[in-house]
């Protein structure tokens, strides 16, 4: 594989932008409405500079095959195009016969990607008062970038993470993992002091003590559906090429139960009758991020007390949990379309997990 660079490439930078409005609600309540928006320019990216040109059908009885303005010289009747022939099919190779067949992958890399978020982030807070204090916040998003595969500037591997279709434009769509597009987000904080009681037993049982708790919901992130398989017969990304979308319901019937069932599935998160791979020679109509996964919440808690045992000494309690509720969290179905659990959801994050402590302080 060999890398060049465009001589005037620059630099990543983040142009960024907000807009806010607040107001103090009654002494203890702050409420406030935001727009944030940040842009990326200079992103990198990479164009494959020597890819398998797609000749149709099949050789004539000379045994060539002809497509944009190139000559393939193969056996009388062979299929022209087959993965198996990727490196004759290369442009250099079709130039020069000699000398061509020398190189294989040839990636150019610039910086002409770009990514861009806009959301509006709606807010509200009140101060510890009266024993309790809580935030809460929404955010409804959107993120938008060009993707470049699983490239990383020097570190892909020979034909990936290269822009799949003829221009950039092609390959921009809403973002995907790391950074997916999620489109709906709440966090919501609160925390309670337990007041003291007139009751000596209920106050040296009951008060003092401090519950705290995070909610966390969002809506499903954005996906890819690929062919799995080199349908362009480019040789570029073959395991990422996009799928065809061929029906308007994308979503199956989105149960939760026989996740795992190995002959004929009944819960199926994409409708899998809805995509097929590319036609033969072509890319397919779909784009980055186009499906969305299932969403999750999650709600941790906390509870803690400090006992008081002597003047000079006291010791602290105290006992956390995430997803307390054990509230299962689905991950992304497989979006690939050879695999054997395409539109099945198969993982989930993590369930509940509990932490105690004692600390004594003299």
């Amino acid at each position: 594989m060999f890398t060049t660079f465009d001589h005037n490439t620059h630099p990543p930078y983040v142009q960024q932008w907000n807009l806010g409005i607040q107001r103090q609600v009654g002494q203890d309540w702050l409420v406030s409405a935001s727009y944030i928006g940040n842009e990326i320019v200079h992103l990198y990216g990479s164009t494959e500079l020597n890819p398998a040109i797609y000749f149709p059908g099949s050789a004539n009885a000379s045994g060539q095959c002809f497509a944009e303005g190139y000559v393939l010289n193969t056996t009388p009747g062979a299929v022209c195009s087959s993965t198996a022939n990727t490196n004759s099919r290369r442009v250099a190779t079709l130039i020069n016969p000699v000398e061509g067949p020398k190189f294989a992958n040839v990636g150019k890399w610039d910086d002409g990607g770009t990514r861009s978020y806009n959301a509006l982030l709606l807010s509200t807070q009140k101060r510890l008062s009266r024993g309790f204090s809580m935030t809460g916040n929404y955010t409804w998003s959107h993120c938008i970038r060009t993707a470049i595969g699983s490239g990383t500037l020097l570190q892909s591997s020979a034909g990936n993470g290269v822009y799949l279709t003829p221009t950039r434009t092609g390959d921009r769509g809403n973002c995907t993992a790391p950074a997916a597009d999620i489109r709906h987000i709440v966090n919501a904080t609160g925390i309670v002091n337990v007041p003291k009681f007139s009751n000596p037993w209920m106050n040296a049982v009951a008060s003092n003590w401090r519950v705290s708790g995070i909610l966390n919901v969002s809506s499903g992130s954005a996906f890819t559906v690929v062919s799995g398989t080199d349908r362009a017969l480019n040789g570029k990304n073959a395991p990422t090429q996009y799928a065809n979308q061929v029906a308007e319901k994308v979503y199956g019937n989105q149960c939760e139960n026989d996740l795992r069932q190995a002959s004929g599935p009944k819960c199926l998160w994409l409708n899998t009758a809805a995509f097929l791979p590319a036609d033969t020679g072509t890319f397919g109509n779909l784009r980055p991020g186009t499906v969305f996964g299932p969403g999750n919440w999650t709600l941790n808690a906390g509870l803690s007390r400090i006992f008081k045992i002597t003047e000079g000494q006291t010791m602290e309690f105290r006992a956390e949990g995430t997803n307390v509720l054990n509230h299962t969290n689905f991950m992304n179905p497989s979006g690939t379309y050879t695999s054997s659990t395409f539109g099945r959801i198969q993982s989930a994050r993590d369930g509940r997990v509990m932490q105690f402590g004692l600390k004594y302080l003299f």
